[in-house]
């Protein structure tokens, strides 16, 4: 199938997508313009074409018609980042490797980079990639969230050939989810990063909660991942940081008190502490103390669940 475009007119800009929560996937609609489609020797008329994909996040999908990008609305609370943070780092590394192009292509590799975030649940991973993916958004770029690596691959590949100058990111998250689906899986991303089916001018982001299920030849390779990045449970910098910015009518002493007493919370437990005693009227001391109880609660279950486990092996 051929897509033949008409003698090219300026494209009529069409009215901004406003969100009132969020980002949105692109700052305004795409640009469409008339075409035809040659099918084996037959033209007929598109019902529709894009010009240039508007910046924004996009999910790979396959339907009847092959694979294609459908766009996401990503949502988040109001994104806290601090300078010096992961999310500042990786942005600025973003844009590093962006105008680095040249130099790459002068050494002779290829311009393509790979970043695993790695911490447990709640320590901040997914609020440092939205972070991430709205710059990128902002410097006009395309972020793809593949729900398959075989997907991701094909979608990489499709954009990568209509749009061969655009920044793209690519976010695989719970990489370890998706290299345990398969063993094709685990090859295809391989081949992906540095074998046969490598794209350039991509740069790959990936998380995980349990750094060790991810397989040495992803998370121990240059290359592949060039960089395993540690996200710890909040610092106390930026849990005053997240304090200050949603309870800024705490006073400095009430505020350092707070901070002390939620040394190792996720940014879960913070946003609820936020919630629980602005919203609710709990008490600081009570709902650390149902934090507690939650955790052991936790860790009972899993302990039972393990020895229940033994327990019940039989043995050929």
């Amino acid at each position: 199938m051929k897509m033949i475009l008409p003698s090219p007119a300026e494209p009529t800009p069409t009215a901004s997508d406003a969100s009132s929560r969020g980002f949105n996937v692109s700052t305004k609609k795409h640009t469409t313009v008339p075409a035809w489609i040659d099918i084996n020797g037959g033209i007929y008329p598109a019902a529709k074409t894009i010009r240039k994909l508007s910046a924004g996040v996009y999910r790979p999908h396959e339907s009847n018609m092959g694979v294609g990008l459908v766009p996401m609305r990503v949502i988040t609370d109001h994104l806290v980042i601090l300078e010096e943070s992961q999310a500042f780092n990786l942005v600025n590394e973003f844009r590093k490797f962006w105008e680095l192009r040249s130099k790459f292509k002068e050494l002779g590799y290829l311009h393509k980079r790979g970043i695993l975030l790695s911490g447990p649940p709640g320590a901040g991973k997914t609020c440092i990639t939205a972070v991430f993916m709205r710059e990128v958004i902002k410097d006009g770029g395309i972020v793809l969230v593949p729900p398959s690596i075989e997907l991701g691959a094909a979608g990489i590949t499709i954009l990568r050939e209509l749009d061969p100058n655009r920044p793209m990111v690519v976010v695989w998250e719970d990489i370890d989810k998706h290299v345990r689906a398969n063993a094709r899986s685990l090859t295809t991303l391989l081949n992906l990063l540095d074998g046969s089916e490598q794209i350039d001018g991509v740069f790959h982001i990936a998380t995980t909660n349990e750094l060790d299920t991810v397989p040495l030849t992803i998370r121990a390779r240059p290359g592949r991942f060039d960089q395993v990045i540690p996200v710890p449970m909040p610092s106390p910098q930026l849990r005053r940081a997240f304090l200050t910015a949603r309870a800024p009518a705490m006073d400095k002493e009430t505020m350092e008190s707070w901070v002390r007493a939620t040394a190792n919370m996720s940014l879960a437990h913070l946003r609820e502490l936020v919630v629980g005693h602005f919203g609710f009227g709990y008490s600081l001391k009570d709902m650390v103390k149902r934090f507690a109880e939650m955790s052991a609660s936790v860790e009972t279950d899993r302990q039972s669940f393990e020895d229940f486990e033994g327990k019940s092996k039989i043995g050929f």
